[in-house]
């Protein structure tokens, strides 16, 4: 099971962090579209869980997998993925935005005024803001790995469910 969680573990990582880079220059960072594409990738590259299930699967138990061991796979696959879309995520955002929190902030706030809010709403979400700017770095990285692991977690879940296969009962022969 090592070897294919691994292989497609790493694959998914890989997959997710190229389309993050890709789409940052191709739609605008500050677009709702940003979001669409983020998430878009994220799908693209943890359908790597259901091909690692099926490989497991079929190369390694026989054709025959249980929803349990299935969804296994699929977790493991969702975590290597979402460590490594961490790295990723902060080495691009630490090489093309260091002020990214700067930008995040004045992105919501312009949103904000955009759609009417109160000033007592936006000085609030200002404040939040610059909790953020001084947020300890293992709480960033874990926000972030919030980002794409419960989307791996769904897809293992639907994987699972879909490549489920109880093995064939034995053919019994009558001897007369």
């Amino acid at each position: 099971m090592r070897k294919v969680v691994f292989t497609h573990g790493l694959l998914a990582g890989l997959i997710v962090s190229l389309l993050m880079v890709v789409s940052w220059f191709l739609v605008k960072p500050e677009s709702d579209l940003a979001y669409v594409a983020g998430y878009a990738g994220m799908l693209i590259a943890l359908s790597m869980i259901f091909f690692a299930i099926k490989s497991y699967r079929d190369n390694y138990l026989g054709g025959t997998i249980t929803w349990s061991r299935g969804f296994m796979v699929g977790l493991y696959v969702s975590i290597i993925a979402s460590i490594l879309y961490v790295i990723g995520w902060k080495i691009f955002s630490a090489i093309t935005m260091p002020d990214f929190w700067d930008q995040y902030a004045k992105h919501t706030i312009d949103a904000m005024k955009k759609h009417g809010a109160s000033d007592a709403a936006i000085l609030e979400t200002t404040k939040q803001m610059e909790g953020y700017k001084n947020m300890n770095p293992i709480v960033e990285w874990g926000m972030t790995i919030l980002e794409i692991f419960p989307v791996g977690i769904v897809i293992s879940l639907i994987s699972a469910a879909i490549l489920r296969r109880k093995a064939a009962p034995p053919i019994q022969t009558s001897v007369v």
